[in-house]
């Protein structure tokens, strides 16, 4: 009865706060932070990058096939030192408020943890999409120096596909997108890797990741990574869509990235993806995501909003 009394009370003064806090946040970047600190920790963990990997298309399109692979050779491979560690793969998903991203980045930078980066060419607004199919352009201003500096600190930087729903939904011109972005991304950055945006969903209930078409003439410098088709790991974490109160996303009580951590294990290798919009100083309580799940609770109690 307490707990929830304090609950209660926390929910009601964060209410209050709210107009003060960065919008589209739900998490103390703080947490993050301590979270990149413990695992810079090279007697436990190994930081892998897509570029560790020996991702090779086999054939046309068979990007699932070429990662089962990849994995087995990986295993086979593990030398008995390697065996000893985590391996582990940081991505991030910079879906909206880019500036977040490079915060979080710098705090990689720090402590010697490089991250995948995948980010899109150009953004749009979901919400003029999803209310009246129709594409507008919104801000989307990523320091692409600071990414540049980052690569040759062995960051990784990828292509976040959003092409389907640019295309306002159109098949034909997705192929158009797909290349043109790639193009154009790859005259700033090493762009070997893509990743499909969850996104909006059209008439059928498809978004970006079930109409993905790569054109022929990149199909052999490109890997599928995640969403759709994937990397192979031991098991991943994401929190995408983590403040969604229904749909197809895992229960947010099963959601913990310390729960996740706990259960990995020496000579396995796992991907986190991180979605950087959500994770501030000056985030935003969740009086539903506390509800829902005692380890929000808890970490928001830790981590508290700076007021």
């Amino acid at each position: 009865m307490a707990n929830l009394v304090l609950l209660l009370t926390c929910c009601n003064f964060y209410k209050k706060m709210q107009i003060l806090r960065d919008p589209g946040s739900c998490m103390p970047l703080s947490f993050v932070s301590q979270w990149l600190n413990e695992i810079s920790d090279q007697e436990r963990f190994k930081i892998i990058t897509y570029n560790s990997l020996n991702l090779v298309p086999l054939q046309e399109n068979d990007f699932n096939l070429a990662a089962k692979k990849e994995y087995k050779e990986w295993i086979k491979n593990l030398t008995n030192e390697d065996s000893k560690k985590i391996h582990l793969l940081i991505q991030y998903d910079v879906d909206a408020y880019p500036e977040r991203t490079k915060k979080l980045l710098q705090v990689n930078e720090k402590y010697g943890i490089p991250a995948n980066i995948m980010i899109f060419h150009e953004c749009h607004s979901r919400e003029k999409l999803k209310k009246y199919n129709k594409l507008e352009l919104i801000d989307y201003e990523i320091d692409y120096e600071y990414l540049k500096y980052l690569e040759t600190k062995g960051f990784v930087i990828g292509y976040h596909f959003n092409g389907y729903e640019r295309a306002l939904f159109n098949i034909d011109l997705t192929s158009k997108v797909f290349i043109e972005d790639v193009q154009e991304l790859r005259k700033h950055f090493d762009i070997k890797y893509f990743s499909p945006h969850g996104g909006v969903k059209d008439m059928q209930g498809k978004t970006n990741p079930h109409c993905v078409i790569i054109p022929p003439k990149i199909m052999k410098s490109i890997f599928w990574v995640h969403n759709g088709k994937s990397v192979k790991f031991a098991k991943t974490y994401s929190d995408g869509g983590i403040t969604a109160k229904l749909g197809e996303y895992k229960p947010l009580k099963e959601r913990s990235l310390i729960d996740f951590m706990k259960n990995m294990e020496p000579g396995k290798r796992y991907r986190i993806l991180l979605h950087p919009q959500y994770y501030t100083d000056n985030y935003i309580f969740s009086e539903y995501m506390a509800q829902s799940a005692e380890w929000y609770y808890n970490l928001c109690t830790k981590y508290p909003p700076k007021v």
